[in-house]
């Protein structure tokens, strides 16, 4: 059918992950740091994101990927320079962003289009709880 798929991760190329994502694809499949890696550098666009499903949530938390995890969220339902400047400050040990209101863009003040978020984890620990009630509409 023509569904172009990507995966990136580290260990790999950068450079080729960033010419295919130039390429466009339809399905992108990723491991939190090195998505985070091409938000930064600006080698990813968000803009189109329409579905967003997040598997193993409570194993990404046991590894310290929470603040990874919620910067793209972020990045997804606000992309853009701004969210670009924080994805690179996800990873500082004070990173905090209870200041984000993810309702409408604040660039152009309109409501954001909705993203479909999947979450799927074998246990609900704290911070899974909080990341579903901060970024879901009835989770």
């Amino acid at each position: 059918y023509g569904m172009r798929v990507q995966t990136i991760y580290g260990g790999s190329s950068f450079d080729v992950q960033a010419d295919n994502l130039r390429r466009g694809v339809q399905i992108l499949v990723a491991t939190p740091g090195r998505m985070l890696d091409h938000i930064t550098r600006g080698t990813v666009d968000l803009s189109g994101i329409k579905h967003v499903v997040l598997d193993e949530g409570d194993t990404m938390l046991e590894m310290g990927f929470q603040k990874s995890v919620e910067s793209i969220i972020r990045n997804v339902k606000m992309p853009g320079e701004k969210s670009r400047k924080a994805a690179a400050s996800a990873l500082e040990e004070n990173y905090s962003d209870d200041s984000y209101d993810d309702d409408e863009d604040e660039e152009t003040g309109k409501a954001k289009a909705a993203v479909q978020m999947l979450l799927f984890s074998a246990t609900m620990p704290g911070w899974i709880c909080q990341l579903t009630d901060k970024h879901m509409q009835d989770p």
